[in-house]
């Protein structure tokens, strides 16, 4: 089962490449569909406080996407991944990816 009725976003995955030179720069590597909310810390575990993070985003269990990520929303805000937390199948659990993101340009 798939958690992808709940997908209502979409997202821009950045990720920094070599430009040809010695400066590196941040490329579109892809779109995905998900969603994501900001932390609440009474509902939320404390190991996203531990990452620092600020929103959470859950996504497809095959989206490629890794920690130092940029991910820009449909608004343009851009959020930085933070770790990349693979949930399995379980009772009650539909397996997907569960990704702690830092807002660095919040308005």
């Amino acid at each position: 089962m798939t958690i992808g009725r709940f997908f209502n976003k979409t997202f821009i995955i950045r990720d920094l490449h070599d430009t040809g030179g010695i400066k590196e720069q941040l490329t579109a590597m892809g779109t995905i569909e998900g969603h994501y909310q900001r932390l609440d810390e009474h509902t939320d575990s404390i190991e996203f406080s531990v990452y620092g993070a600020t929103h959470k985003l859950w996504c497809d269990i095959n989206t490629k996407i890794k920690k130092q990520d940029d991910i820009e929303d449909e608004e343009g805000h851009h959020y930085t991944v933070v770790a990349v937390i693979k949930k399995e199948p379980d009772v009650a659990l539909n397996e997907h990816l569960e990704v702690p993101l830092r807002i660095y340009n919040d308005e």
